[in-house]
């Protein structure tokens, strides 16, 4: 198979990109055809971290389901260590306070409060935060905490691009329709539609885990394919449009995150359905702050679908925890390593090992009472605290 760049380029002009979809255009696709997401496995015992039901048996057999329980479990994590315990991008952003555990805080603080100043000012981001809440089943907290550390830590080029955004959009669709088509090819080689189309009948996100995968296997760094820069990553070659960074929008989203919830968001919210052939839909719906909450909390319930069915542990009481993956992704992966981690635990008579929080989890938990706090203040106090910066 052969990608080449630029074959056939659309030269239709673009329509003006739409970052918003509206408050009354949410409100109204939010509320048809959409169901109640179940979360919950009929089938396990649920269960306290010190239940004697917890034996080898039962948790190799996956008969249980582990309730971790809210706060900091992670007992190498405090603001003395935290700077240590960060990946060296996010070092490089707080490299001056490497060894100032106050100063750390204080400028952490700092981004975090501009960050719930900037929820706080977004209409209607807190209501559907609340509604997507009830939609997935998990607590709207869990939500908010997770788009807080994106702001708190990691957002810089990419937050300042969409702010800018309008100014970008020509550049933006002409850089993504090249990708688009190499992706399209791929898509529909015969090493993806052989592996993965079965899984689109499972759900999106199997789908594209599996054409990563293949892309890994088959493609990247094969010097035989003619794909131009095919030593790169699957993320960084068909969803980095803008060149600035990888997430986008106020949640922070990754495309293929979205795209692999689109089914899930369709279904339970009844927004329309997103795909790689209309790349500013798809990039709209991340960008636009409430519906892009619903992708952030399908996103959520992967998380804890993957840890409850492969990990025995339902982290949903866990804030910070659930914020973890938020950041790392990946959780399929870390949640077979726990299993395994667990089960070789169980076989030597050593207590089981929950999931923690990670720095970016440390943090969203020691908020939890701010972010709790914003959620239940009603619109004359939200607008008060956009006031004063007062949120008691």
């Amino acid at each position: 198979m052969r990608f080449v760049r630029g074959l056939k380029r659309n030269t239709g002009a673009w329509s003006r990109f739409n970052i918003g979809l509206g408050l009354a255009a949410v409100a109204a696709v939010a509320t048809v055809g959409c169901s109640k997401l179940d979360l919950i496995s009929q089938s396990r015992d649920s269960v306290e971290m010190d239940s004697p039901e917890i034996t080898l048996s039962n948790y190799r057999d996956r008969k249980i389901s582990i309730v971790v329980p809210a706060g900091s479990l992670n007992p190498t994590l405090s603001w003395q260590t935290l700077y240590n315990n960060m990946p060296n991008s996010t070092k490089k952003e707080f490299a001056s306070y490497a060894n100032d555990p106050a100063g750390l805080k204080a400028a952490i603080e700092k981004k975090y409060q501009a960050a719930l100043l900037k929820i706080a000012r977004t209409p209607g981001v807190l209501d559907e935060m609340r509604k997507a809440g009830r939609l997935y089943g998990i607590d709207p907290v869990t939500i908010l905490g997770t788009m807080i550390g994106e702001h708190s830590y990691n957002v810089g080029a990419a937050d300042m691009g969409q702010d800018l955004i309008a100014s970008w959009t020509g550049r933006w669709a002409k850089r993504f329709l090249l990708n688009s088509e190499d992706l399209q090819t791929l898509m529909n080689s015969p090493q993806v539609s052989k592996e993965c189309n079965k899984h689109l009948a499972v759900s999106h996100a199997n789908y594209w885990d599996c054409v990563a995968y293949a892309w890994n296997k088959y493609f990247m760094g094969n010097p035989n394919d003619g794909v131009e820069e095919d030593n790169m990553g699957f993320r960084t070659k068909f969803f980095n449009p803008v060149g600035v960074g990888l997430t986008y929008g106020l949640g922070q989203l990754d495309p293929i995150r979205a795209l692999m919830v689109a089914d899930l968001v369709n279904k339970t919210s009844g927004l329309p359905m997103i795909s790689v052939k209309d790349p500013e839909a798809l990039y709209s719906a991340i960008l636009d702050p409430l519906s892009g909450v619903h992708y952030v909390a399908a996103n959520i319930t992967l998380y804890v679908k993957a840890y409850m069915e492969i990990a025995n542990f339902d982290i949903r009481s866990n804030t910070g925890v659930v914020a973890t993956l938020y950041n790392f992704g990946k959780e399929k992966s870390f949640a077979r390593k726990k299993y395994n981690e667990n089960v070789a635990n169980l076989r030597q008579n050593r207590p089981i090992v929950p999931p923690m929080e990670s720095y970016y989890g440390f943090f969203v938990n020691e908020k939890l009472p701010d972010l709790k706090r914003l959620l239940e203040m009603n619109d004359n106090e939200v607008r008060q605290f956009i006031r004063t910066r007062r949120l008691y």
